[in-house]
């Protein structure tokens, strides 16, 4: 019996050891952990100051870089002001063009076309070039026998279809200028134009009277 309670009281010894060895191998644990947690929180501050320098330097650059952008921006505000003046130029444009589209609504209206004209002045090589038929004057035996010659000038008026209508003498020998103004009175023209239109003409004519 005493052997058995020597053994039950060993078995509590034991068990006692082993909880006071477990017990300061937990208080061991606890000191450690709580150097290890001392040792952090001391290296925790500098971490956190050099974290904030480096962000409040971090910080101050782009500060520093976003003033770039900014004055890169103006440039592109300063071309923009002659964009804006070509707007305006193209608004001004705009007005003078409808200012002058009013303008030409508000002219007079053009005048009347002038009148027609009763007969057409032309030239004597004008009305020259458009004979169609001539006749020869007659050379009277009296002028023949005093041998009269000369060239007669006559204003010679033609109608719209080209035919002599009337006969004026302006210069040359008396005794030829019944002659000159009788063949004169026989010939034909091409109707004289305006404005596509035939029209009555004027010109002078020359008769020549040769002896030869």
């Amino acid at each position: 019996m005493s052997e058995a309670k020597n053994m039950e009281w060993t078995l509590v010894i034991k068990k006692g050891d082993v909880v006071g060895v477990c017990l300061a191998v937990l208080f061991m644990l606890f000191l450690m952990c709580g150097g290890y947690l001392q040792s952090r929180g001391t290296h925790v501050t500098p971490k956190i100051v050099t974290s904030r320098n480096n962000n409040s330097t971090t910080n101050t650059t782009p500060k520093q870089t976003a003033n770039v952008p900014r004055q890169t921006n103006t440039t592109p505000r300063q071309t923009a002001t002659p964009s804006r003046q070509a707007g305006n130029n193209v608004a001004t444009a705009a007005n003078t063009n409808s200012n002058n589209t009013t303008a030409v609504m508000e002219l007079p209206p053009p005048p009347p076309p002038k009148p027609r004209p009763a007969f057409l002045r032309l030239d004597e090589n004008d009305l020259s070039t458009r004979i169609l038929h001539q006749v020869g004057p007659a050379y009277p035996p009296a002028a023949r026998r005093a041998r009269v010659s000369g060239v007669v000038v006559l204003e010679v008026r033609v109608n719209e279809y080209g035919s002599v209508v009337n006969v004026d003498v302006k210069s040359g020998p008396d005794l030829l200028h019944q002659p000159a103004a009788d063949a004169v009175k026989q010939w034909k023209y091409s109707p004289i134009m305006l404005d596509g239109e035939p029209i009555p003409a004027v010109a002078n004519v020359r008769v020549n009277f040769n002896l030869n």
